[in-house]
Protein backbone atom coordinates (compact mmCIF):
# COMPACT_ATOMS: atom_id res chain seq x y z
CA UNK A 1 0.00 0.00 0.00
CA UNK A 2 1.00 3.43 -0.65
CA UNK A 3 0.94 6.24 1.93
CA UNK A 4 0.61 9.60 1.10
CA UNK A 5 0.93 12.74 3.13
CA UNK A 6 -0.21 16.36 1.95
CA UNK A 7 -0.07 20.00 4.39
CA UNK A 8 -0.44 23.34 3.57
CA UNK A 9 0.55 26.49 5.60
CA UNK A 10 -1.00 29.50 6.15
CA UNK A 11 -0.08 32.24 7.88
CA UNK A 12 -2.09 34.17 10.22
CA UNK A 13 -1.71 37.32 11.43
CA UNK A 14 -3.11 38.62 14.77
CA UNK A 15 -3.06 41.83 15.95
CA UNK A 16 -3.69 42.93 19.10
CA UNK A 17 -6.20 45.85 20.44
CA UNK A 18 -4.42 48.82 20.54
CA UNK A 19 -4.71 50.60 24.13
CA UNK A 20 -2.98 54.39 23.84
CA UNK A 21 -3.04 56.23 27.13
CA UNK A 22 -4.06 59.62 26.95
CA UNK A 23 -2.12 60.98 29.29
CA UNK A 24 1.83 60.32 30.94
CA UNK A 25 4.10 61.81 33.11
CA UNK A 26 7.38 62.47 31.67
CA UNK A 27 8.99 63.68 35.42
CA UNK A 28 11.81 61.56 35.33
CA UNK A 29 10.06 59.95 39.10
CA UNK A 30 10.17 56.17 37.00
CA UNK A 31 6.47 56.20 36.74
CA UNK A 32 4.68 56.35 33.52
CA UNK A 33 7.83 58.61 32.07
CA UNK A 34 7.51 57.23 28.73
CA UNK A 35 4.62 56.82 25.86
CA UNK A 36 3.26 53.09 26.13
CA UNK A 37 1.14 52.39 23.56
CA UNK A 38 0.00 48.25 24.33
CA UNK A 39 -0.33 46.20 21.53
CA UNK A 40 0.62 48.45 18.61
CA UNK A 41 3.94 46.58 18.13
CA UNK A 42 1.71 43.55 16.42
CA UNK A 43 1.00 45.94 13.96
CA UNK A 44 4.54 46.18 11.44
CA UNK A 45 3.73 49.18 9.07
CA UNK A 46 2.04 51.25 11.48
CA UNK A 47 2.12 55.08 11.72
CA UNK A 48 2.45 57.07 14.72
CA UNK A 49 1.95 60.91 14.62
CA UNK A 50 1.16 63.18 18.02
CA UNK A 51 0.55 67.14 17.30
CA UNK A 52 0.17 69.55 19.86
CA UNK A 53 -2.87 71.61 20.36
CA UNK A 54 -2.21 73.97 17.98
CA UNK A 55 -1.53 71.16 14.90
CA UNK A 56 2.10 70.94 14.86
CA UNK A 57 3.69 67.82 14.27
CA UNK A 58 5.27 66.98 17.59
CA UNK A 59 6.43 63.70 16.90
CA UNK A 60 6.06 60.89 14.38
CA UNK A 61 7.56 57.26 14.16
CA UNK A 62 6.81 54.89 10.95
CA UNK A 63 7.44 50.89 11.76
CA UNK A 64 7.84 49.66 15.10
CA UNK A 65 7.24 51.81 18.09
CA UNK A 66 9.34 51.02 21.01
CA UNK A 67 7.14 52.62 23.24
CA UNK A 68 9.99 55.09 24.67
CA UNK A 69 8.58 58.68 23.46
CA UNK A 70 9.20 60.66 26.26
CA UNK A 71 7.18 63.68 25.77
CA UNK A 72 9.78 65.88 23.77
CA UNK A 73 8.98 67.14 20.61
CA UNK A 74 11.32 65.22 18.39
CA UNK A 75 13.22 68.20 16.34
CA UNK A 76 13.99 70.24 19.21
CA UNK A 77 14.08 68.09 21.88
CA UNK A 78 12.90 70.12 24.40
CA UNK A 79 9.91 69.14 26.90
CA UNK A 80 6.26 70.40 26.06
Amino acid sequence: SECTTESSKELINVFEAVVAPNAFSPNGDGINDVWVIEGLNTYRNASLKVYNRWGQLVYSKAGTYNNDWAGTNQKTGKAF
